[in-house]
């Protein structure tokens, strides 16, 4: 699929957004929230790999071809059936961010990029972040058009450390390991971030009868 602007809420998300009205806390996408409304997708993320990827967003997305930048807490807002958030993210590098990709997910957590390499049974996890038995996803950084690589874990938890099925060869150590549910994603014309530049997001689901 060639490059192409488009926004989305993923498969996922729309999981998010039925189970968030449960009573009690629900098991929605790939990861388990630890308690009703604490993992509420308001994480802002931002990314630069789509052009290059040749990537448009789609519902079956799950994570940003290159997620640059700390995730972002964005400010949360429901008026009727529009649920908004609203968050910015700013270039800490040491070089200009041609961003053309962003999304919101359900943790706080970006990435780890140790421990990723091939064959490997074991990763380390943000610490104090909740991942429940489920998939993370493994990014090929140096080479984005080869997508995510969808990992098991196989014993998850409030833990430093999980039990993956093994790696192969598309990741290797240094490349990122996404964590969180994907709920929303985007592809647009490439935003071009100097050093201490921003991009605030605006995110509106809106929930209509049908």
């Amino acid at each position: 699929m060639a490059f192409g602007t488009g926004t989305h809420v993923t498969t996922n998300g729309a999981k998010i957004i039925a189970a968030r009205i449960q009573t009690t806390a629900p098991g929605a996408g790939s990861v388990t929230p630890p308690a009703l409304g604490s993992a509420a997708p308001k994480q802002v993320a931002m990314g630069l790999g789509a052009t290059t990827a040749a990537r448009t967003a789609a519902t079956t997305d799950t994570s940003l071809s290159k997620e640059v930048e700390a995730r972002v807490t964005g400010a949360e807002t429901v008026t009727n059936n529009v649920y908004q958030v609203v968050g910015t993210q700013t270039n800490t590098s040491a070089g200009v961010e041609a961003i053309d990709e962003a999304g919101l997910f359900d943790t706080s957590a970006t990435t780890t990029t140790s421990g990723a390499a091939a064959a490997a049974t074991t990763l380390p996890l943000a610490s104090g972040v909740f991942q429940a038995t489920g998939t993370v996803f493994a990014i090929n950084e140096t080479t984005p058009a080869n997508g995510a690589q969808t990992i098991t874990i196989t014993a998850g938890g409030n833990t430093t450390s999980a039990t993956v099925t093994p790696l192969t060869g598309a990741v290797s150590n240094g490349d990122r390991i996404v964590q969180g549910n994907m709920a929303t994603t985007a592809t647009f014309a490439v935003v071009n971030l100097q050093i201490g530049d921003s991009l605030q997001q605006t995110w509106q689901i809106t929930n209509t009868a049908t």
